[in-house]
Order: C-alpha cells, then sequence, then structure tokens
C-alpha cells in the first residue's frame, strides 16, 4: 500500500482554505479601521508623555503642535530652548502624519492648537484629544495636574 497525498485531496484543502478565507476576510475588514485607530491613538499618548518626560529632565520646554485642519492631519514635537542670547528657539524634533481618513479634534481647553510642558512637567493647557475614523472615536485626555490617560 502506497502512502501520500493524492492530486484530489491536495485540491480539496485548497479548495475547503479558499472558502474559509472567502468567509473570514470580510469580518476582518470591520476591525482594521478600529486597529488602525488604536494604534494612532497609543503612538499619540506616547509621544505627549515623550515630550513631558524631556521638559523634566532636560529642563526645557516642549510643545506637541496639532494641525487638525492640514492635508494630511499631524502633529509635531518642538523643543524651546534658550539661545547665547537668551532668546528662545524652536528645534523641531519630529512631525507625525495621521493616516488618512483619520480625523483629530481638540477641546477649546487646548489653546492655540498646542500642549506646552514645562520643565516641572505640567501642561500649558489640558482638555480632551479626539481621534476619529469612520465614526470610532478614541479620547486622550490631558489633565491640568499632566496626567495622560487614554479614555
Amino acid at each position: 500500500m502506497k502512502k501520500g497525498i493524492t492530486l484530489v485531496e491536495t485540491l480539496i484543502v485548497i479548495a475547503i482554505i479558499g472558502i474559509m478565507l472567502g468567509v473570514v476576510t470580510p469580518s476582518l475588514s470591520n476591525y482594521l479601521p478600529g486597529i488602525q485607530l488604536n494604534g494612532t491613538t497609543r503612538t499619540l499618548t506616547s509621544y505627549l508623555r515623550e515630550a513631558q518626560e524631556k521638559a523634566i529632565t532636560e529642563q526645557n520646554q516642549y510643545v506637541i503642535r496639532f494641525f487638525p485642519t492640514a492635508t494630511p492631519v499631524n502633529y509635531q514635537m518642538i523643543r524651546i530652548y534658550y539661545n547665547s542670547e537668551e532668546l528662545p528657539e524652536e528645534e523641531l524634533i519630529r512631525t507625525v502624519s495621521l493616516p488618512s481618513k483619520e480625523t483629530l479634534t481638540l477641546d477649546p481647553g487646548i489653546s492655540d492648537n498646542e500642549i506646552a510642558f514645562s520643565p516641572d512637567g505640567g501642561p500649558s493647557s489640558s482638555g480632551n484629544i479626539t481621534l476619529g475614523l469612520n465614526g470610532a472615536q478614541k479620547i486622550i485626555n490631558v489633565s491640568p495636574a499632566g496626567f495622560i490617560k487614554i479614555q
């Protein structure tokens, strides 16, 4: 007796895998925007915390400046330092663009579309930053005491 797999058995297995992929793929596409939005939210939260930590450790002011109406929507991390003439200067650390179709909305409490962290870690303004995609929303809250959390 010969042991092995026949061509018919192989074709049946491939057909079953194809049918399963056909069933699973549409349901996965419903979850992808939520996964993308979660990633964007975690990235922004991480950069807010990094700016706060750098402000404390370097004793310089760090700013996250938002551009919610730009195409694509983006934000920047900026370090404020004083030059030899004691005048403030800005150094762009990074610019992060949101994936297409994502929106960013700032509470009115976040003045001038930016949050600046002072050398003691306190934010210049506080409120909610809302990220949205296809009707789904994630909110990042920056409290007056400097706590940053995803709601």
